[in-house]
């Protein structure tokens, strides 16, 4: 099945719904495993995010294929909305997003400290370290592109 999107086109062939659908199963028995593991010992298995042992691994590994599964099930038909342009552009500059993002989560726990917040405020941290950090990309982009015309620009002129 062909889907047009922007100036390219987006094939989505049988192998690629194929292995949506093992991304889903393999996720869920990577949930389950890790998620029986964790009742079991959690302190023991997630003690924190930077120290985690089998269970917390498995389970995280398994919520991220069945996001994965998901992101392409609900959105496989809707390539013009604005998630899924938001998540083809994350796609495409993830590095720079990536880099950026821990630049900003850094500064703000040296400002603010580590594990200072409750639930609520963290979760509005978290999407304001993500709006900033699109829009800190934005700002890189259109000074790199500044950048590269004022060097083009000396360069045709010598």
């Amino acid at each position: 099945m062909e889907r047009a999107f922007s100036s390219f086109k987006l094939v989505i062939s049988y192998p690629k719904l194929r292995l949506y659908k093992v991304c889903a199963q393999l996720g869920a028995a990577l949930l389950i495993i890790g998620g029986i593991w964790l009742a079991i010992d959690f302190k023991g298995q997630f003690g924190n995010f930077f120290h985690l042992n089998g269970g917390g691994i498995s389970y995280l590994i398994g919520l991220n294929l069945c996001a994965l599964a998901a992101i392409q099930y609900i959105f496989a038909d809707k390539y013009n909305g604005p998630i899924t342009r938001a998540l083809l552009y994350a796609s495409k500059h993830v590095t720079a997003l990536y880099v950026i993002q821990w630049v900003l989560i850094c500064w703000f726990m040296g400002a603010l400290g580590y594990h200072t917040l409750s639930l609520w405020p963290t979760l509005c941290m978290m999407v304001l370290m993500t709006l900033l950090t699109f829009a800190m990309h934005k700002v890189y982009l259109k000074s790199k592109q500044s950048f590269i015309d004022i060097t083009q620009k000396t360069k045709r002129t010598a």
